[in-house]
């Protein structure tokens, strides 16, 4: 499988001083990719030291999620797991508590899925395995917690999650 190049533009670059190239390609599966070419030497320093810069922020931002989420899970263990784990005490098997989970909204699997993933386990373990990062603010919501200081960290993770994007947060 090779890449063809479809076109290619020349523009000016931002100084004026030189050009920056615009190159589009496609595969044999029909992919498409395109990326620049920047000609200049000042605009690519600038580029250079951007990138350098967005690297460092996003190393900074993925150490910061990853101390939040360990944070996050341990207290709300200690604190809050009790109570949810309570809040599901009506459900009498897997498929009521299946059905308590999707109505709150922290379950989005099917429920032939479901059942598959959750073979053999508990009702408590299914709800413990519920209690995730991404899960956290309708938990909060749904217990009604007012411990502002555990739903700014959430949100702070959320957040962080969504620029950096850390596989395993889900």
């Amino acid at each position: 499988m090779s890449w063809e190049e479809m076109s290619r533009r020349d523009y000016p670059c931002n100084c004026g001083e030189s050009t920056y190239t615009e190159v589009n390609e496609m595969d044999d599966w029909n992919r498409y990719r395109e990326h620049v070419i920047i000609n200049c030497p000042t605009c690519a320093e600038k580029e250079r030291v951007a990138r350098a810069a967005r690297e460092k922020k996003q190393t900074e931002d993925t150490a910061r999620l990853k101390e939040l989420l360990l944070e996050i899970k341990p207290y709300f263990e200690e604190y809050y797991m009790q109570n949810w784990l309570d809040y599901f005490v009506s459900a009498k098997n897997k498929k009521a508590a299946w059905t308590l989970a999707k109505d709150i909204g922290v379950e989005h699997r099917s429920l032939s899925s479901f059942y598959q993933s959750h073979k053999g386990s508990s009702v408590d373990d299914y709800v413990r395995s519920l209690a995730k990062p991404y899960n956290m603010l309708k938990i909060i919501d749904t217990l009604n917690i007012k411990d502002s200081s555990f739903r700014n960290k959430v949100e702070k993770a959320i957040d962080l999650n969504n620029s950096v994007h850390l596989f395993g947060f889900y």
